[in-house]
């Protein structure tokens, strides 16, 4: 899961950088936005391995469209890694009948064996 404080509190300067970073949300009008930062450099984009540096920064907004369906959108500003920020847009649609299966990337999860999940180093520490 993911805590995002959306109460105005700043960044927590003294955290070390984690796998999923530190959050923090506000409200723009009927748009959710979070912003990510203090990745550890470990951390991918997806499953097939496409990697972010400690320098990215994520922006994501989410925003109910109409009844049944809400758009994300996903930007990624890594200069260490992209020549340029990068977005990508998803619509989701409501399906309340349909039943959400827990997905655990932990022991037992076999995704990183069967190839379903790349392994991937950080590259040079050089900037």
């Amino acid at each position: 899961f993911h805590i995002v404080p959306t109460n105005g509190q700043p960044v927590d300067k003294d955290l070390p950088p984690s796998w999923f970073g530190d959050s923090r949300g506000h409200w723009d009008g009927d748009t959710l936005v979070i912003e990510t930062t203090n990745l550890n450099g470990y951390t991918r984009v997806d499953t097939i391995g496409h990697p972010m540096s400690e320098k990215a920064r994520i922006i994501q907004t989410f925003k109910r469209v109409d009844f049944g369906h809400a758009e994300h959108t996903y930007t990624l500003d890594d200069p260490k890694t992209y020549t340029k920020p990068w977005t990508i847009t998803e619509t989701w649609t409501l399906k309340p009948d349909v039943r959400i299966m827990e997905y655990s990337c932990e022991e037992g999860n076999h995704d990183l064996y069967s190839g379903h999940i790349k392994s991937w180093h950080p590259p040079d520490e050089k900037e």
